[in-house]
């Protein structure tokens, strides 16, 4: 199969500075925009892609700001809104370049899922629909008051100072190959600016309304063991859609990263076969 792959650098019309990769079939099915998660990057997901390439599907993502690759200082996301404008142009580039006119799925993972819930509500372009992995709609991670307090005052004043996140490596993964592969990633990090912690906290307060403007057909996977992000308010967030086209997948003994971790074949597949049962 002829395939156009691109690994570049390019400047948004908003000035962000990104790195990115397109994987491009010669004919394509459908197209696949990937989001990743906080302290992640698109380094990571060459398995997915290839599995999704192999099939017929076109790939794109790129590093958020501060992650990966792209410029911004590590962790520091700005705003969910910043997130959101960031993809929102990253999306019309990816079509542009592809340049032809087939059905767009946006695929995002734990904070990516978040990001892409919350990008359903503008919609886009030819968006068919929407896959969020693990999201980040309720965290488990628990963070005392007082600490929550003083970070508040801190965000105020310096919003990009940065602090490491509570995340142990092995809440992501049962797959030790994986987690030793995390830890010598130089370019995956565990740390998140005050100013991006409160206002990921402030969108999760309201997360839930978002359900009831989102229309396009959505797909929500959580794992039974993720103590990152809570599977039960997933599962409520897709019982509240407005959609009439939506489902909930849980993988039983699956921890928070689930296209990481032991039995990822069986997650590939399921989204595979629901993108293709949209097209």
């Amino acid at each position: 199969m002829e395939m156009r792959v691109d690994m570049k650098f390019t400047k948004l019309p908003n000035g962000f500075l990104c790195y990115y990769q397109h994987w491009f079939p010669e004919n394509p099915k459908a197209l696949i925009i990937m989001v990743h998660g906080l302290g992640d990057h698109i380094g990571r997901y060459n398995e997915f892609v290839s599995f999704l390439s192999l099939k017929g599907y076109a790939c794109a993502a790129f590093d958020q700001r501060g992650h990966g690759l792209s410029e911004g200082r590590r962790g520091h996301i700005v705003s969910i809104e910043k997130l959101l404008d960031d993809l929102g142009f990253f999306y019309d580039f990816t079509i542009k370049s592809l340049g032809k006119d087939i059905p767009v799925f946006l695929l995002g993972g734990s904070l990516g899922g978040l990001v892409v819930l919350n990008f359903a509500v503008k919609g886009g372009k030819d968006l068919r629909g929407v896959v969020a992995a693990c999201p980040a709609i309720k965290s488990l991670v628990p963070i005392p008051n007082w600490q929550k307090k003083i970070a508040r005052v801190v965000a105020k004043v310096a919003p990009p100072v940065t602090v490491f996140n509570k995340l142990e490596f092995t809440q992501l993964s049962r797959d030790r190959d994986e987690i030793e592969a995390i830890e010598k990633d130089i370019l995956f990090h565990r740390r998140i600016s005050v100013g991006s912690a409160i206002d990921i906290d402030n969108n999760l307060r309201t997360v839930m309304t978002l359900a009831g403007r989102i229309y396009c057909p959505v797909i929500v996977l959580s794992g039974s063991k993720d103590s990152i992000c809570d599977p039960r308010a997933s599962k409520d967030f897709v019982e509240r859609l407005a959609s009439s086209d939506k489902k909930y997948l849980l993988y039983e003994g699956m921890f928070h990263d689930i296209l990481h971790d032991v039995g990822r074949k069986k997650v590939m597949e399921d989204v595979e076969l629901w993108f293709r049962e949209r097209i």
